[in-house]
This record gives structure tokens, C-alpha cells and sequence, in this order.
């Protein structure tokens, strides 16, 4: 089986506030708490993240997740994740943009691409980078990187045990 390969990118602080194109949509932002384990609409997986939250794996208290609604309806969602021991290249305040998700009959009309901007400007800090990983042959998640101005800084491959991302080449960015 050949290895997977992933792009690692690097998003610059943004102070402008982008504009959601139509009143119809709903922005909302998803916090763990004692009795809210998983974010709305995800995998029972997501329950070791909010493990992870409580029992402070994380490097930060961070975690959440965005969720863009048209009446209702999900059409786009993300996770924000912070620093843990699989990406040791991050730092303390970083976070990683993940789990980008839009629905298919939503897909192709810049939905995704307007929930990473809306999470940036909430996320915004001096203090910290944030992050998109996704591996090389997922052309369509490296555009959207790209178009929300992320910049591609590595590429990297997963370690066969704990699965941990370690850069193998540094890009000109």
C-alpha cells in the first residue's frame, strides 16, 4: 500500500470580517460542555475530541466546531482542533481547521469556503497560526485551502504508530 502524502498549510491573520451572501443563512458556533459531547449532525467519533477537551490532551480550550445553516437545513460544517501530540509542528495556540464538510447538493456554490472565512475572523489572534491539513490527491479540499488564502508551508507523512503528522520537505512559501 503506498503511504499517503498530506500538504500541510498555514493561514496569515485576516481582520476583515467577510460577509455571508444572503440573509438566509445562519452561522453558529459549537463549544463542548459537560453534556453537549458531540457537535450537531456529527459521528459518535467526535466523542474522543470532547475526551480530549476535558481531559486537557489538547494544548488549548479551543475546540469547537462552525455550522452554517440555509433555514434549517446544514449545508456546511467544520472543526477547530487544537494542538495535540499527532501534530508536534503546531504550537501551543495553534489550531487546525478539519473536518470541512459540505453537504452534496450544496457543493460547488463557495458554502465551504464562506464558513472558513467566517472562522478565521473568529479565530483571529496574533498569537497563533492556524492550519489546514489535507493529503495530495484531495484536489478540490487543496483548492479550497488556497482560495480562503491559506499557503502551502510543507508536506508531510503520517508516522505508522499514533499516527503523528511529521514534516519530510519544507515549501518555498
Amino acid at each position: 500500500m503506498d503511504e499517503i502524502k498530506y500538504i500541510v498549510f498555514r493561514y496569515g491573520n485576516s481582520n476583515s470580517l467577510p460577509k455571508l451572501s444572503e440573509n438566509l443563512f445562519q452561522l453558529k458556533q459549537w463549544k463542548p460542555s459537560i453534556l453537549q459531547f458531540i457537535p450537531p449532525n456529527k459521528h459518535a467519533k467526535y466523542f474522543f475530541y470532547w475526551m480530549f477537551h476535558f481531559l486537557r490532551i489538547f494544548e488549548n480550550n479551543n475546540y469547537s466546531a462552525f455550522l452554517l445553516y440555509k433555514q434549517k437545513e446544514l449545508i456546511s460544517s467544520l472543526l477547530v482542533v487544537p494542538t495535540y501530540y499527532k501534530w508536534p509542528f503546531m504550537g501551543r495556540n495553534d489550531l487546525q481547521i478539519t473536518y470541512v464538510v459540505t453537504n452534496p447538493k450544496y457543493r460547488g456554490h463557495g458554502y465551504a469556503a464562506e464558513l472558513i472565512d467566517q472562522a478565521l475572523f473568529a479565530l483571529r489572534t496574533k498569537k497563533r497560526n492556524i492550519w489546514y491539513i489535507t493529503d495530495t490527491s484531495n484536489l478540490p479540499s487543496i483548492r479550497l485551502a488556497e482560495k480562503v488564502g491559506f499557503q502551502q508551508y510543507a508536506t508531510a507523512k503520517r508516522s505508522k504508530y499514533l499516527k503523528i503528522l511529521k514534516i519530510d520537505n519544507f515549501l518555498n512559501t
